[in-house]
């Protein structure tokens, strides 16, 4: 257990990002961080991101916060059994290695332990505008990201097991169609099980996490200029060899495979086509979608609004410190939509770090880089 804890936390910085070695004091509340582009904002908010939560900073590889023409990175705090190293090995992968203590302090003081204490970090980035209307593959990372802020391990762990399994499977078909030699049909019979397996639980976490979203969408036409009502989520899953519309508000019963069938339809298609990897959905008013009706502010905010939901009582299983790190969230908010988001979102969180290059009105304290080096 770490002892005698300060109420800010201070950051070293080697080799990470725009950084070389820089050292930063972190306020002990709320701020924003405004300055202009390439200062290192995102580099900033990227390393708590990772320090808090040993994951990169969301859309990108670890790699990328390599500095150019450097063989590792470092993010480390006062305290020396907190840290997060990376460094290119022998085999010139890179090799990353997390050390978070038994006990942490927050930005307010407080001492953090492993559970409930330790903060779920939510976060927003500018492609993040883009979310509802980006390809499937990137609408479903940015989906189980949230979901697994959410649901803690019980998701990530059926998530990486599906994805183990679909990787397994789209090898075996690989081979029958480069080889033309059957398949050990019975590993792609318990591969093919698994996969639905895995899915029938992320499912019926995807399930209760839209069915939420659904029923509070109402809620989110206040926030708005434009008149919307009669909201509803379109979900689409691929239970057997073909993707369908499923009402998130039905039962959700999944066909047996008839595993020969499918099999061969797989290896003609080259692909898996069936589990949760494939899922899609969309957000509709009146029959029309989100993405096509809404302003690029108003979409800006409702997809604030729909990462705000793990934050709520009837999701999550035990209540934790919030935290939103914010890139470039200011910038196309015009004045009300600012204190919109303020007064419903971040006026409630126990810690917001935002960056922007335009000033805000919002109550938040305002720094630069420069300011916050020490």
């Amino acid at each position: 257990m770490i002892k005698n804890m300060k109420a800010k936390l201070n950051l070293s910085l080697h080799n990470w990002r725009v950084f070389d070695n820089q050292n930063f004091s972190l306020p002990d509340k709320s701020f924003a961080i405004i300055d202009q582009n390439g200062s290192g904002k995102t580099s900033l908010i990227a390393s708590i991101y990772t320090i808090l939560t040993k994951k990169a900073w969301p859309g990108t590889r670890f790699s990328s916060n390599l500095k150019v023409g450097s063989e590792y990175f470092g993010v480390s705090t006062e305290y020396a059994n907190w840290s997060f190293t990376g460094q290119i090995g022998p085999s010139g992968r890179l090799l990353t290695k997390y050390n978070r203590p038994e006990g942490a302090v927050n930005f307010l003081g407080q001492e953090l332990m492993y559970g409930k204490d330790w903060p779920r970090v939510l976060t927003y980035l500018p492609t993040d505008n883009y979310w509802l209307s980006s390809p499937r593959s990137q609408k479903l990372a940015i989906l189980d990201n949230l979901l697994g802020q959410i649901f803690d391990l019980k998701y990530h762990n059926c998530l990486s097991s599906l994805q183990k399994n679909v990787e397994s499977l789209a090898r075996l078909i690989k081979f029958e169609n480069e080889t033309g030699n059957g398949a050990d049909f019975i590993l792609v019979e318990s591969l093919q099980t698994q996969i639905i397996e895995n899915s029938n639980i992320i499912w019926a976490f995807r399930q209760k996490f839209l069915l939420h979203l659904e029923a509070n969408l109402k809620q989110f036409s206040s926030w708005i200029q434009t008149p919307l009502k009669n909201w509803k989520v379109v979900w689409q899953i691929a239970t057997n060899s073909e993707k369908i519309n499923f009402d998130p508000k039905q039962e959700l019963k999944i066909p047996s495979l008839e595993h020969q069938y499918l099999w061969n339809l797989q290896v003609r298609s080259g692909k898996v086509l069936v589990g949760a990897q494939r899922d899609d959905f969309w957000i509709q008013s009146d029959h029309l979608l989100a993405t096509e009706i809404l302003s690029r502010g108003e979409m800006r905010l409702l997809v604030l609004f729909i990462k705000s939901l793990a934050t709520s009582n009837e999701l999550v299983e035990y209540q934790t410190p919030i935290w939103w790190l914010l890139d470039d969230i200011f910038n196309e908010l015009d004045d009300t939509r600012e204190q919109i988001l303020y007064s419903q979102i971040l006026k409630n969180s126990q810690k917001t770090i935002a960056t922007s290059t335009k000033k805000s009105l919002v109550d938040l304290d305002k720094y630069s880089i420069k300011s916050l080096t020490i």
